[in-house]
């Protein structure tokens, strides 16, 4: 049987067996058995059960800590019992393959085929994301407004939420461009997240396309305001952190990456925060990579303009990861800023924090997929960057 849910660094791989009808003792230890060579399938896999009671059906493993854009080699075991030798004796399958899905994105005529391991990215928050048929990645697809290719929507279990990951072609690849959970009550993003690595999204200073100001084909229109009187429409992804192509760039300036924003701020300390973590995706490259999660904060009696909510607060998580030529992380640096939306007389714009900090805030398991050993000091401390 084909393996399943294939992605960057997971796979579910399955077999079936029959069971001969005559044999006096159940068949055990289903297992498989992997690895990237033919030759040398030396890594193992086995199943929750251990005895096979039924006369046939199927047993499966979860393979996780692969590397990504790597074709695997697998077959399946069991244990049977022979009569003629009187002993238990190995059967094999036939081996089969399966190649995981890079981070950056895959050939750009199948995005299915890697669509879901754009929610197991490092940059993305932990989600509630159900998908029952393991085969099918995502829940639906729509054009891109700006470009040929498609908007990816995953369903939360909250009706009034959705997660969107936009898309942009670049070097006969489909790669991601940016991902975002949209609230319908909030009409914004609650976090938006990008990779950066100036080797795959290249900063070719394609400029910002302030004409491209427009509805979010993936999200409902009437859930986006686009303007509201007396504020900016604020970038969380800014214009400037997309400068790959100009579908890309244009794609940021979809109202659901905008919230309303005090100009203060947007052309303040906002500002220059950008334009310091923009510097710093220039100057990643090789097995490097900045994951920036943004968004807003809505404390309790926040105000609304005409029926539009108007944050009190936003924040920037940013996660620097190293990676050895296999693909497997090696180290990570975290970093969070967090800024009053409209400070009082006497108050700071900007308030001290850590990334755990803001997980507590907006009750968001920020870089999830990160692995825990890495994660924790990264979350807990902060970088300085710049």
């Amino acid at each position: 049987m084909a393996a399943t849910g294939v992605g960057v660094a997971g796979a579910t791989l399955n077999a079936a067996f029959v069971r001969v009808p005559t044999a006096p003792y159940a068949p055990h230890s289903p297992r498989f058995v992997y690895g990237t060579s033919v030759s040398a399938l030396t890594q193992t896999a086995s199943d929750n059960t251990t005895l096979i009671t039924s006369s046939s059906g199927s047993f499966s493993a979860a393979l996780s800590g692969l590397s990504e854009n790597t074709t695997y080699y697998y077959k399946a075991l069991l244990d049977v019992w022979d009569a003629d030798a009187g002993k238990y004796v190995t059967v094999e399958g036939t081996v089969r393959q399966f190649t995981t899905a890079s981070a950056s994105g895959g050939s750009g005529g199948n995005p299915e085929a890697y669509a879901a391991s754009w929610l197991i990215n490092y940059e993305i928050p932990a989600t509630d994301v159900s998908l029952t048929n393991v085969q099918k990645a995502f829940h639906s697809t729509v054009n891109e407004t700006y470009g040929a290719t498609r908007a990816f929507i995953y369903n939360p279990s909250s009706s009034r939420r959705r997660i969107v990951t936009h898309t942009f072609s670049y070097d006969s690849r489909t790669l991601r461009n940016y991902s975002l959970l949209f609230d319908y009550d909030k009409q914004c993003a609650l976090w938006v997240a990008y990779a950066a690595n100036n080797d795959c999204w290249v900063n070719n200073h394609v400029g910002r396309h302030n004409n491209a100001f427009t509805n979010d084909p993936a999200v409902p229109s009437n859930y986006q305001p686009g303007s509201v009187s007396g504020y900016t429409r604020g970038h969380q992804v800014a214009s400037n952190d997309r400068q790959t192509t100009d579908p890309q760039n244009q794609q940021t300036f979809y109202y659901s990456n905008m919230t309303p924003q005090a100009s203060a701020l947007n052309s303040g300390k906002w500002n220059s925060l950008e334009s310091k973590v923009q510097n710093l995706a220039d100057r990643t490259t090789g097995r490097d990579t900045l994951y920036v999660v943004t968004g807003p904060i809505f404390d309790s009696g926040y105000n609304t303009v005409s029926g539009v909510p108007i944050p009190t607060r936003y924040y920037k998580c940013l996660m620097k990861c190293t990676f050895n030529a296999s693909g497997e992380m090696t180290a990570a640096k975290g970093a969070a800023f967090l800024f009053l939306h409209e400070p009082r007389s006497g108050e700071e714009y900007e308030q001290s924090a850590t990334i755990d900090d803001i997980e507590a805030i907006t009750g968001f398991d920020l870089f999830a997929n990160v692995p825990a050993d890495k994660q924790s000091a990264a979350e807990a401390t902060n970088t300085s960057f710049w």
